[in-house]
């Protein structure tokens, strides 16, 4: 949008606000695939064998720009063997698990602090 002409016509208040959010943006999505990273290097390193949809994985591979692809999580398919290894893995990475565990399997984790 900052390339074309009516771009100065917008308030500044706007356009600051739209260029501040648009930065933060790319910071969240850097931190996520920085995360992701993490989580999927550990899981490797333990052996646990994941299958990633949704969210980034749509992203990285069916989107020209990845950015575009709105998403705030990820899924990740594990063997119900490795659930216990992959709950470690996600603690041993400062992650904690959060609200309830379903079916005793399908869990969410987030970030700690």
């Amino acid at each position: 949008m900052q390339g074309q002409a009516e771009w100065a016509d917008w308030p500044r208040e706007v356009r600051e606000g739209l260029e501040n959010s648009g930065k933060a943006g790319v910071a969240q999505d850097m931190l996520r695939g920085h995360y992701l990273s993490l989580i999927l290097r550990e899981f490797s390193q333990r052996g646990i064998r994941c299958l990633l949809i949704k969210g980034e994985a749509l992203a990285a591979t069916h989107y020209e720009a990845p950015g575009t692809r709105p998403r705030s999580d990820c899924d990740l398919f594990i063997d119900l063997q490795d659930i216990e290894q992959a709950r470690q893995a996600l603690l041993d990475c400062d992650f904690q698990i959060a609200g309830p565990v379903y079916k005793s399997h399908q869990f969410s984790a987030v970030r700690a602090g």
